[in-house]
């Protein structure tokens, strides 16, 4: 009888010490994964920040004005340089940022553009970023503060934005072409 107690009491103090032991190391593993998932989208958007900042870089390079767009096609930041271009002083200011780039864009050349942008934000969304989608050009004719009409070459790149929500970075280079 009394080795028999001896025997549960051993088994529930085993029993006891392996779940412990258990609980301390799932816990453990639970933040081993937790921190190798924050690790990881950490160097995503560091990655992705890298990839805006290099392709930000090319166009600024190659273009007259270079723009970065919300997903709906809405400024992001100001552009002093196609406030230059287009001498108009609201879209280097704060007060062109929520606007849509589009109400710089000739009326008959708005539709195009409207559903261009959508088009590749919706090919994005449905690749889930995998990969990404290649540049793309368009010619339009934007509007100057005098009216006069500004043809323009647009180079446009749709990319996932760290919030995993579709953005646009835009080229915008003045071209001699007005035979639209």
């Amino acid at each position: 009888l009394t080795g028999s107690t001896f025997t549960s009491k051993s088994l529930l103090w085993l029993f006891s010490v392996t779940s412990a032991f258990l609980f301390v190391a799932a816990i453990a593993s639970w933040r081993r994964i937790h921190f190798s998932l924050l690790a990881s989208e950490f160097l995503q958007a560091k990655a992705t920040s890298r990839l805006d900042f290099s392709m930000k870089t090319l166009l600024t390079k190659v273009c007259d004005a270079t723009i970065e767009l919300n997903g709906d096609g809405t400024f992001a930041a100001p552009s002093p340089k196609l406030a230059a271009l287009l001498m108009r002083s609201t879209v280097a200011a704060e007060g062109c940022k929520g606007r849509p780039f589009t109400d710089y864009v000739l009326e008959v050349d708005r539709g195009i553009v409207e559903q261009h942008f959508q088009a590749t934000a919706e090919e994005l969304q449905a690749l889930q970023g995998v990969a990404g989608l290649a540049a793309t050009e368009l010619q339009v004719r934007l509007v100057d503060a005098g009216a006069l009409l500004v043809p323009v070459q647009l180079f446009h790149v749709c990319f996932l934005g760290v919030d995993d929500r579709p953005r646009h970075m835009v080229g915008i280079m003045e071209t001699n072409d007005d035979q639209r």
